[in-house]
């Protein structure tokens, strides 16, 4: 439903919800709420990658991240492009400026993400779930992927181990974890799972 339907229930009125690109992405990167809403343009490198670096807490305080591993930098699956790609067009719909501290979701704290993602589930007759519960539908949908690709994904910390303890990142890890991230997603919207 959520990658079919971009609409939500405004003073009575079916509209477009303005937020949908920031569901999307959500689901499909696995980020924190507050990650979410701390995005900006510049944290989408040259490449297309995406930098976690900054967080807005629920009393919309800007801190670098729950703990060490949630600064990241990852390549987007198929579908979290999609959702950035859409974001930033809507935002040149809007005339909004693409400066690199203009906020990629526009959303002005966790309280309004969460009041609109509700709105959004009561609108299309969905189930209520909290926007976190957004993060860990991203992690059971990429429970095949290797642990650590997911550790690293979702910022955290790896456990004491050979592999977390000394592996380092190889060529091309970035671009395979999110071609694996869009199969997974695919395989899903075709059994309109999703």
């Amino acid at each position: 439903m959520l990658f079919r339907t971009d609409t939500t229930i405004m003073r009575g009125q079916r509209v477009f919800d303005n937020y949908i690109y920031a569901y999307r992405f959500q689901v499909a990167s696995g980020v924190r709420p507050g990650e979410l809403v701390g995005l900006q343009i510049g944290d989408i490198t040259n490449t297309g990658d995406i930098c976690i670096k900054r967080s807005i807490n629920h009393i919309k305080k800007v801190i670098q991240g729950k703990n060490q591993n949630a600064i990241r930098s990852s390549t987007p699956s198929p579908l979290a492009q999609q959702a950035i790609e859409g974001q930033i067009k809507l935002l040149k719909d809007t005339g909004e400026p693409l400066l690199a501290e203009t906020p990629l979701f526009q959303i002005k704290s966790q309280g309004a993400y969460y009041k609109r993602w509700k709105r959004y589930l009561e609108s299309n007759g969905l189930p209520a779930i909290s926007p976190y519960e957004l993060r860990h539908t991203f992690v059971s949908i990429a429970k095949y992927l290797p642990e650590e690709t997911i550790k690293s994904l979702v910022g955290h910390s790896r456990s004491m181990d050979t592999f977390g303890q000394y592996g380092h990142a190889l060529l091309n890890d970035s671009e395979q974890t999110a071609a694996a991230i869009g199969d997974l997603f695919a395989k899903l919207l075709n059994k309109n799972v999703l």
